[in-house]
């Protein structure tokens, strides 16, 4: 595990088990549930957990303490959210087969507490290639077993990045995480998102704190992986968290290639940490004893994986899965990306400061599916950038054609053909990364009270002419209302009483809006417009439309 996570664009891994369970979990933070709230998979997970720790540690009550108690001291799940993230993310370990020693801990405190726990073990060495690798005895058997087989059919199991593919040691942990971690800290730093005081202060925080601060960061998305554009948790363990410190981990060079994956499982190695494409984790068991050991397949990136079956809490919001950098001018903007299942839907927030329609839409996406894509900068409606010693503002929604980019600078402060040029750059990276090839593109903005609405497109209003067809429902606020470039769309939301507006596509006036661009390139585009504060009118919208679309 904790190489820089590759994507990998080849076929995923697949089985006839894997029809059996859910395609969509999120464990990227952690959160507490009671037990009515837990599913019977995750409750046969922390059972298995608590067993193997009883078992591990040869617990037994004692005067004054009860078992659960001491459970509780070696992994402190019900108390420290911290430590249930680590559960849940890494602990997929403690499913093994009984011939497997599990670790007997969820966090190894130190050098001394790997050191106890690997002396303990039975390790026995192989050459893969040129490199020297050590793994738990049944681990390192069954990987022979898997590579013998791999090179009668021309293929290979190879050990990536050295001997630490495998085994490794409590400094390896805290080094591969602090290649990460610092790097990203400090660019947070220097973006102005996280105080400079911060530094010290994480570096003297105990490991559960330490992720705790580092998720909530996520939480806002300042991710802290490579690139900081993805968690860091899904591509290196907290210190002390590794299953390489149990042995019975390796990261594969040949990991894209499907074959070597059926091989893998076939002899108990599966992938049990999402979006680590490179590590395999030996379970020594058959795949379909998985799911009664309270393991849950979920595919990510055209990938399958195995991991601890845990129920999301509904009071808890979505968090974004990615954040990606993009820039204009000196300026980087962050597309902050939120997931649920799969839905070829694409919701798109545009403006920083218009928050009751990505409460709205994250809501949505974590009950319905979907995605959506939030631009955030500095929280402000305009995005500032400097180019060539000038300072230039731009409405992100009036960039999606050649005028409206000339017109938006012009109106905020001055244009120039560099401007421009940067500007339309961004606008094309934002076009092709998010809205080209989508069968739906759904914009969500937010208004001031009886100021733009669906009103203002009325004869005599400001935006008339841009309108083919106005339907106001007198029942409903002006201020929320669907703006759609086709007819059929028009007429459905029509039907369900929403005040709806129509675009005339032929005599749109070129503001430069996402509107006018899909209008012109025949894409299916619907804004979902509703008041500042007015949240369950904009999910209600968003949910009538579904069902819109879904027809």
């Amino acid at each position: 595990m904790e190489t820089a996570v590759e994507q990998d664009s080849m076929g995923h891994y697949q089985s006839a088990v894997s029809l059996l369970f859910s395609l969509s979990l999120t464990l990227a933070l952690a959160f507490f549930l009671p037990a009515s709230a837990q599913s019977s998979q995750s409750r046969k997970f922390l059972a298995l957990v608590k067993s193997r720790l009883i078992e591990e540690n040869h617990l037994k009550a004692q005067r004054g303490e009860s078992l659960d108690a001491r459970v509780q001291k070696l992994c402190p799940y019900e108390t420290k959210a911290a430590a249930r993230m680590i559960l849940f993310q890494y602990g997929a370990a403690f499913t093994a087969s009984d011939r497997v020693r599990v670790p007997d801990r969820c966090v190894f405190l130190d050098e001394g507490d790997v050191q106890r726990f690997q002396a303990t073990a039975k390790i026995k060495s192989a050459m893969l290639g040129d490199t020297l690798i050590e793994l738990q005895e049944s681990a390192m058997e069954a990987l022979e077993v898997a590579r013998s087989e791999a090179q009668s059919q021309g293929l290979d199991i190879t050990p990536l990045d050295g001997s630490i593919a495998a085994r490794r040691v409590y400094r390896d942990t805290v080094a591969i995480w602090n290649s990460r971690f610092d790097p990203a800290i400090r660019y947070w730093i220097g973006a102005g998102r996280i105080a400079p005081t911060e530094l010290d202060a994480v570096n003297s925080l105990d490991i559960f704190s330490l992720i705790e601060k580092v998720s909530a960061w996520e939480k806002q998305g300042l991710f802290f992986g490579t690139g900081t554009y993805s968690s860091i948790f899904s591509s290196v363990a907290p210190p002390g968290t590794s299953q390489h410190l149990s042995m019975i981990a390796l990261d594969v060079v040949q990991h894209g290639d499907p074959r070597v994956r059926l091989i893998m499982a076939k002899n108990g190695w599966f992938q049990t940490i999402k979006g680590d494409m490179t590590h395999f984790t030996y379970l020594g068991v058959l795949e379909q004893e998985l799911p009664g050991r309270g393991l849950q397949f979920v595919i990510y990136n055209d990938r399958g994986f195995w991991i601890p079956a845990a129920e999301i809490d509904p009071a808890t919001p979505l968090a974004p899965s990615e954040s990606i950098p993009l820039t204009i001018g000196d300026r980087t903007v962050r597309a902050l990306i939120y997931k649920g299942k799969p839905l070829k839907i694409l919701l798109f927030n545009m403006h920083d400061d218009e928050n009751t329609a990505v409460d709205a839409a994250r809501s949505f996406v974590k009950i319905n599916g979907g995605t959506m894509v939030e631009l955030t900068h500095t929280g402000e409606r305009l995005i500032t950038f400097d180019l060539y010693d000038r300072t230039y503002k731009v409405d992100p929604n009036r960039i999606f054609t050649l005028d409206g980019i000339s017109k938006t600078l012009v109106q905020y402060g001055g244009t120039s053909p560099e401007a421009e040029a940067e500007v339309a750059r961004f606008a094309q990276e934002l076009v092709a990364r998010f809205v080209n090839g989508r069968p739906a593109v759904v914009a969500l903005h937010n208004n001031g009270n009886n100021a733009y609405s669906s009103a203002s497109y009325n004869k005599g209003g400001e935006y008339a002419k841009d309108a083919a067809e106005v339907y106001l429902d007198p029942k409903r606020d002006a201020d929320d209302f669907f703006y759609v470039t086709e007819r059929k769309h028009f007429d459905g939301l029509k039907a369900k009483g929403y005040n709806v507006v129509l675009q005339n596509n032929d005599a749109v006036t070129d503001d430069g809006s996402l509107s006018v661009y899909c209008g012109r390139q025949k894409i299916t585009y619907i804004n979902v417009e509703a008041e500042h504060g007015h949240k369950i009118e904009q999910e209600r919208m968003l949910t009538d439309l579904l069902d819109l679309l879904g027809k």
